[in-house]
């Protein structure tokens, strides 16, 4: 996988406490809720009423007048999940193995 040094949002869904993003270049990411306090005191129908915006650089909440960043989604590397297969690249640029879940 190529990791995208300008990510962008082409998905999101806000369910079991978690907001999560799809990023052009595959990454699935997630925060939890509760780091928004205005999307934790909304309705479910609000939490749903989202727009991508910014040319994919950010979430939109109108019902809630609430804005995330992507950035937020990679401030902390430990909740970036790669999917099984994908390719780690070393510093040289030479394939170094595959994730693997195992």
């Amino acid at each position: 996988m190529i990791v995208d040094m300008d990510p962008i949002i082409v998905s999101v869904s806000v369910r079991a406490g978690k907001i999560r993003v799809a990023l052009r270049d595959g990454r699935d990411v997630a925060i939890p809720l509760r780091w928004s306090p205005r999307l934790l005191a909304a309705t479910p129908t609000q939490r749903r009423n989202v727009r991508i915006v910014d040319d994919g650089q950010a979430l939109r909440w109108p019902d809630v007048d609430e804005d995330i960043e992507v950035s937020a989604f990679l401030a902390h590397e430990s909740i970036v999940v790669f999917p099984p297969g994908s390719l780690i690249i070393s510093d040289d640029g030479s394939l170094a193995g595959k994730v693997s879940h195992a």
